[in-house]
């Protein structure tokens, strides 16, 4: 059944993902945002959704068979959303993060029952991610809640440069430095694997008022197995991969790495047993079918990203021994 969809967002990395998979299947899309990237083939709503006056506005005479929050990070603009939209759609759906989740030991991948209020590590994103979800089960009662938790998002157009930060030094010959021994496991889904999660939320009745789902690719990889699968999908050599060890203790892992030197898994079970949702890609696959997405002049233009602190650290290591 073709349904009428609002997208709030909509034009980022994962909206426009969501965007192409909804049209391509004949649903009716209208996204609301800011509109400083405009979509074609999209009905547009230009509001402001940190602004009350724009959302009531906006929210106007048209209903909607379904709601996507792709863009709210902060409580205040789910509340805002929701107090302007909630009685115009019959289902809502949410895009939240593995970041939720508090810290659990051992560090094994995270049923969606495990408590929730973000780890230590994830700051405030974590702790505002769960502020939202809690927001949202709470008003389950009047019109079906979908909450969908994946770990690392990667694929084609990835805002956040991780993929391409492996790729850009490893076509530099620059070497790539791993917090510690690298050993810390996480888990990924590509982008067009979480489109295909919120088409199934869309095709399918909510089975509760509120249904909360980890999504993710079946795969855990520690960030050493993550960079040598990056660097051999690009044909580089996996020599330039570095141990920092204790060389790294004092600097910030996020000035020298994509990620920070924490377990990211999820268990995602439920949703292939209640939506009969899966990934299609694995992650060789995955990457794979991204790299070939950039050429390698885009690549280079990363290394413009470089920080001072992965200059210096790289220098320490420019006589060591490779891993």
């Amino acid at each position: 059944m073709k349904k009428k969809v609002l997208i709030i967002g909509g034009s980022g990395f994962v909206g426009s993902a969501l965007t192409a998979r909804l049209s391509r299947d004949g649903h009716s899309v209208t996204l609301l945002n800011r509109g400083t990237r405009p979509v074609m083939g999209c009905d547009q709503i230009i509001a402001d959704r940190n602004s009350l006056t724009d959302m009531e506005q906006a929210s106007g005479t048209t209903d909607y068979d379904v709601i996507i929050d792709t863009s709210a990070y902060h409580l205040h603009q789910t509340q805002l959303a929701w107090e302007s939209f909630s009685p115009k759609t019959k289902q809502w759906i949410h895009l939240s993060s593995a970041a939720v989740y508090r810290e659990r030991d051992p560090h094994s991948p995270h049923p969606e029952s495990d408590e929730t209020g973000g780890a230590t590590i994830w700051g405030s994103y974590g702790q505002e991610k769960s502020a939202i979800d809690h927001f949202l089960a709470e008003q389950s009662e009047d019109i079906p809640v979908t909450i969908l938790r994946p770990p690392y998002i990667y694929g084609p157009k990835n805002n956040v440069d991780r993929e391409t930060f492996v790729w850009s030094r490893s076509l530099d010959h620059h070497p790539i430095l791993l917090p510690d021994t690298g050993t810390a496991p996480i888990q990924f889904l590509h982008v067009d694997d979480l489109a295909s999660a919120f088409l199934s939320c869309i095709d399918q009745t909510p089975l509760h008022p509120c249904n909360i789902y980890n999504v993710a690719a079946d795969e855990i990889v520690t960030l050493r197995e993550w960079a040598d699968i990056l660097i051999r999908t690009c044909g580089g050599d996996p020599q330039h991969i570095y141990e920092l060890k204790e060389k790294g203790d004092g600097y910030a892992v996020r000035e020298y790495f994509p990620f920070r030197d924490h377990p990211c898994c999820l268990d995602s079970t439920k949703i292939k047993r209640e939506l009969t949702w899966s990934a299609q890609y694995g992650i060789k696959a995955g990457f794979a079918q991204t790299y070939q997405t950039y050429t390698p002049q885009q690549l280079r233009e990363y290394l413009s990203k470089m920080s001072d602190t992965e200059t210096k650290l790289a220098a320490l290591l420019k006589n060591a021994p490779h891993i």
